[in-house]
């Protein structure tokens, strides 16, 4: 099968030789402009939204097609944001009933919710090492441009 697939424009930028290996035909969404949080976030959510909304779209991170997972990000960052709120009342550790001490429920959960919110911003580059890895649909005619004026070398 293969692993992910690379956008056309990394191909160009890593210097695909092959014609056959990339997909011109790609599609190619609109740019964002939702910088209204839809109705039905919560308010933490929504906070959220507008906050890093205007983050993405100035960086060309996020296109039209792409209001679904910045509405799973935000609804992530409030859901951590609750469960924080959780693990400060009921703490980290409690005793069972035969004296051990265990993770609580709220540890427990705030750990996933951590997890799914980590997954989400890598989903949107706005973790470092994932941010090297987003294409923004602002550069794409630099990179045909690219394509078209160097001949593809092969980098280190």
């Amino acid at each position: 099968m293969g692993g992910v697939k690379l956008p056309t424009a990394v191909k160009l930028l890593r210097g695909e030789r092959h014609r056959s290996q990339l997909n011109f035909r790609e599609p190619q969404l609109p740019p964002a402009d939702l910088i209204q949080p839809p109705l039905g976030l919560t308010r933490e959510a929504g906070e959220e939204w507008g906050r890093i909304a205007p983050i993405l779209i100035k960086a060309g991170v996020i296109t039209q097609g792409d209001e679904k997972i910045l509405i799973h990000y935000c609804e992530c960052w409030a859901r951590l944001w609750e469960s924080e709120q959780l693990v400060r009342k009921h703490g980290i550790l409690a005793q069972n009933s035969r004296g051990e001490w265990k993770q609580t429920e709220a540890i427990r959960t705030h750990s996933r919710l951590a997890e799914d919110f980590r997954r989400a911003a890598v989903e949107l580059g706005l973790t470092p090492a994932s941010r090297a890895r987003v294409v923004t649909a602002q550069v794409n005619e630099q990179y045909a441009t690219l394509a078209r004026e160097r001949p593809a070398r092969k980098l280190p």
